[in-house]
Formats: structure tokens, C-alpha cells, sequence
């Protein structure tokens, strides 16, 4: 008899302890004349999570497989075994560590195209080296986190919250902008009809300006900056003109920098 099916709620038991008090199968408890009339309304669910929920029966049923009072008194019911603090969590990986490493695994996973788990816990855990956890085990992460017992109801996190359906949406953002028909047209052919390009003009007949904002440069003094500027692009052939850079983007700068490229 398995000892995690056995249920004693208050005063109510359930067939598989009326069985192991009774030393009978729990087939034969259902058996018995008269044991409906300890069936009570109240329920629990299946211990595994799945199926019909356990049906409970008063303690005074046992009375009918002849189990005397004192076998089933208060004082010597069933004890239930605690749950572990760390439940859901592998024993091999320390709580810290598990904080850790889950969450950067799966950002790893989740926005890396290959779609490979064992691949992103070697390349986290190789992190996790270099700023001092080096406990961490890439394969000991890779088997907790696929973890797949149908039998115990035991699941990873890969399974429990959805890593490939989250991996799937996140390279497919855009799926119905890729999968339908867009019109496409022959840029060139319209500028041309429009007399904006052929044969011997069309160089610098279209400027495109655009502002930007760099944050990588320096200053002279060694103080870092970040510049503002216009960028002037020829629209046919997307040959960069003129960079501008400038304080504040104002009318005043957009006229000079056309006046420039006008010039050269």
C-alpha cells in the first residue's frame, strides 16, 4: 500500500486507508454492504494531480470491516510527511545558484535563434564562471531543467512554463507580415517616369536628411559627448553626402547643410 494515498481529513478517510487498516485490497472496501451510507459529499483531489477526486467516507465505515475504535483513534492516525522547502527545485544546484542561472538561461534561450537549451546553460554557466560561480554545472542545470516524469507528474521548467512556445512566439513576431503578399514596386522605374532619374542625371536630385545622436564619441579634453548632427544622403543611391554636426537641430542648420552639399 502506498503510504501518499492513505488520507485522513478530520474525522473523514478515504478506501485505500479503510483498506490498510482493514488488511484488504481497496477493491474489496467498495465491496462491502452498507458502505454507502458513510459516504459523505466532501472530496480531495487525486494525488497526482489527475483523474477523479479521492471520495471520502466517515472513520465509523471501518466498524464494518470489524477494525475496533482504538485502532483508529485520533492519537494514531495517519501522519502526513511535510513538504520540502526547496520542492520543485533540484537537490544537485544550490537555491542561490538555481535563482540565477534559470533566469538568464532561459532570456538565453528565448532569444537565441538556434533553439538549443544545452547550448545556452553551457555559454550561462561559462559566464557564471567568470564572476566567481564556479560550482555552476551546465549539465546538471540542462537535466533539471528538461526534466520530464510523466509517471511522478515531475516537470522541468522547460515544461511547467512553456520555454519552446516562448522561444517560437519571439522568433515569429512578424509572422503574418512574412508569410503575406505585399506589393512591391520598381522604385527606379517611377523615378525615372517621374523625370527625377535616367541616363546622365539624377545625382543629388533627391537629399535625404535625417538627425541623429551618437554616444560613442570623445572630446578633445578626453570628456565623453554626445554629439547631435544631420545626415544628408543622396536618395537614389543611398551614397552619404554630408554629416553635420551641430549643438541643436534648428532651420538654420538644415539650410547650411544643403547650402553645402548644393556647393560641392
Amino acid at each position: 500500500m502506498n503510504k501518499k494515498y492513505l488520507y485522513n481529513v478530520g474525522e473523514l478517510v478515504n478506501a485505500d486507508y479503510i483498506a490498510a487498516k482493514a488488511g484488504i485490497t481497496a477493491k474489496s472496501v467498495y465491496k462491502k454492504k452498507g458502505l454507502d451510507l458513510y459516504k459523505v459529499e466532501q472530496t480531495i483531489p487525486s494525488p497526482t494531480g489527475k483523474g477523479r477526486p479521492v471520495t471520502l467516507y466517515k472513520i465509523e465505515a471501518l466498524s464494518l470491516y470489524n477494525v475496533l475504535p482504538s485502532k483508529y483513534e485520533s492519537s494514531e492516525m495517519q501522519k502526513t510527511r511535510k513538504k520540502r522547502t526547496d520542492e520543485g527545485r533540484p537537490r544537485t544546484i544550490s537555491p542561490e545558484l538555481w535563482e540565477i542561472g534559470v533566469p538568464l538561461i532561459r532570456n538565453a534561450y528565448i532569444n537565441n535563434a538556434t533553439g538549443d537549451c544545452r547550448l545556452m546553460c553551457e555559454r550561462v554557466c561559462a559566464h557564471l564562471h567568470d564572476i566567481g560561480h564556479t560550482q555552476a554545472d551546465p549539465d546538471k542545470f540542462y537535466k533539471a531543467i528538461m526534466r520530464k516524469e510523466t509517471a511522478r507528474d515531475m516537470y522541468g521548467v522547460f515544461h511547467t512554463e512553456n520555454w519552446k512556445e516562448l522561444h517560437a512566439r519571439n522568433m515569429h513576431r512578424s509572422n503574418t507580415t512574412l508569410t503575406s503578399a505585399t506589393p512591391g514596386y520598381d522604385r527606379f522605374s517611377i523615378l525615372m517616369n517621374a523625370g527625377l532619374a535616367g541616363k546622365g542625371f539624377g545625382a543629388c536630385r533627391i537629399i535625404v536628411i535625417d538627425d541623429f545622436k551618437r554616444d560613442a564619441w570623445v572630446n578633445l579634453d578626453g570628456t565623453p559627448t554626445m554629439p547631435e548632427g544631420l545626415a544628408f544622403i543622396d536618395g537614389l543611391t543611398g551614397f552619404p553626402l554630408l554629416y553635420e554636426p551641430c549643438t541643436s537641430l534648428t532651420t538654420a542648420s538644415v539650410a547650411r547643410g544643403i547650402l553645402k552639399v548644393a556647393f560641392m
